[in-house]
């Protein structure tokens, strides 16, 4: 029998390897997020505690304004300023001294008014 004139009884006995089976994937059970669900609730658990009222509230208000005042007060004054102690001279911005100055007095303070250990007498002293 010549090539040209296959029967399909023919090529229904040649037997044909099976494709090897890929392995199934695991089954996603009903109502358990997809990939992009785990990834938003990873990247928004964190923020879930925040409470928006506690958030805009007064008082964070008044920091925020607070923190900009400072914030442009310090800008504002960039302009360098000589600082001459004894011997020694620089020139900083006006804003650094102003920091420094302020960190000096709130030192000096805390040593001045920091309470004293021994004020306290000791047990069993009258």
């Amino acid at each position: 029998m010549p090539d040209d004139e296959l029967s399909v009884d023919e090529l229904a006995e040649e037997t044909v390897d099976p494709a090897p089976e890929k392995p199934a994937k695991p089954e996603k059970k009903a109502g358990e997020p997809g990939f992009f669900g785990r990834l938003l609730s990873r990247v928004t658990a964190p923020f879930a505690a925040l409470r928006p009222a506690e958030l805009l509230g007064p008082r964070a208000g008044g920091v925020v304004i607070l923190a900009a005042l400072v914030v442009w007060l310090l800008v504002a004054n960039l302009a360098p300023v000589r600082v001459v102690l004894f011997f020694w001279t620089v020139d900083i911005p006006k804003a650094l001294a102003f920091l420094i100055d302020v960190a000096l007095g709130a030192l000096l303070m805390w040593l001045w008014l920091r309470p004293k250990a021994s004020k306290k007498p000791a047990e069993g002293a009258k």
